[in-house]
């Protein structure tokens, strides 16, 4: 009899056991995945008080917004008058610095002048290359002023006095620019005037002077013939 008690106990304890081993392994998914399913908790400072999440800073006002270049005042519109006076304020001021370099002590300078001078057709700038071309000490600053007298037509009468002149000047550069501004000033004219028969007389006298270069005395032999061709078709 007892031993019918203690295989009934048995397998009710056996019972009982399966039960539990049962429900405590339907359990165990369910907490693991409230585990998965759970918030990340927030990072805490060290006193225990959650962190703030970081705030991106805002763009700031010249990245929200290209800036604009500031438009220039509408220039007023000048009359042609008002245009005529600035050139003519130009004009006097550039020649007043081309005449002060004319009258530098240096010879770079004084040719730079003469260079100058020779773009005004101004009786000022005129007067001063024949200064030049007569009374520079030096060769190069009376060359150039005889180049430069080529542009000055029609020609004053000093201006043909001094580049006649220095057909002669003791340096052949400076015969040369002479004679190729008188032969350049010629051209100018369909018919020589008669007051410009002295020039002719005295060029033929320098074709066969001395003084004068070779080179230089065949030019002015060439202007003659020309002058001669030209008088020859009228």
């Amino acid at each position: 009899m007892q031993a019918k008690y203690l295989i009934l106990a048995v397998v009710v304890a056996a019972a009982i056991g399966a039960t539990l081993h049962f429900r405590s392994s339907d359990q165990a998914p369910a907490e693991s995945g409230e585990a998965l399913n759970s918030p990340t908790p927030a990072p805490q400072s060290a006193a225990g008080a959650p962190t703030p999440a970081p705030v991106k800073p805002a763009l700031a006002q010249s990245q929200l917004q290209a800036p604009v270049a500031p438009t220039k005042p509408p220039q007023p519109k000048l009359t042609p008058e008002q245009l005529a006076a600035l050139e003519a304020q130009q004009e006097e001021q550039d020649l007043r610095e081309a005449t002060d370099l004319i009258h530098s002590t240096e010879t770079d300078k004084r040719v730079e002048g003469a260079e100058q001078l020779g773009a005004f057709q101004n009786p000022q700038a005129e007067a001063e290359l024949v200064q030049a071309v007569t009374h520079d000490p030096e060769a190069t600053v009376r060359e150039a002023a005889a180049q430069s007298l080529a542009s000055f037509s029609p020609a004053s009468a000093d201006t043909w006095k001094a580049l006649v002149a220095a057909i002669e000047d003791r340096n052949p550069d400076v015969q040369a620019a002479a004679e190729s501004s008188v032969e350049a000033l010629l051209l100018e004219f369909d018919e020589i005037p008669a007051s410009l028969d002295w020039v002719k007389k005295s060029v033929k006298k320098l074709s066969s002077s001395k003084k004068v270069s070779a080179d230089t005395r065949e030019a002015l032999k060439g202007l003659l013939e020309q002058w001669e061709d030209a008088a020859v078709s009228q």
